[in-house]
């Protein structure tokens, strides 16, 4: 068969006050969206890089690491 994982790009930020999470399907996506959260943030997030099953259990372990969108403390 063929392969049967995507790469999905994580923009994420963590620090004692913010906590954020965001996900794209190609890594131009995720610097604009990096480049989004630094405007409205004033912080740089990191992209990484994640292969994933392309399954819905491995779309939802995805979801259960990286599940936190944007939360301020």
């Amino acid at each position: 068969m063929g392969d049967h994982t995507r790469n999905i790009y994580v923009v994420r930020y963590e620090d004692a006050d913010l906590e954020f999470c965001s996900f794209y399907c190609n890594q131009l996506d995720a610097t604009k969206g990096r480049t989004e959260f630094k405007r409205q943030f004033g912080k740089i997030g990191s992209i990484e890089k994640k292969k994933v099953d392309y399954t819905k259990r491995g779309f939802i372990n995805l979801f259960n690491r990286y599940s936190i969108k944007h939360r301020e403390r």
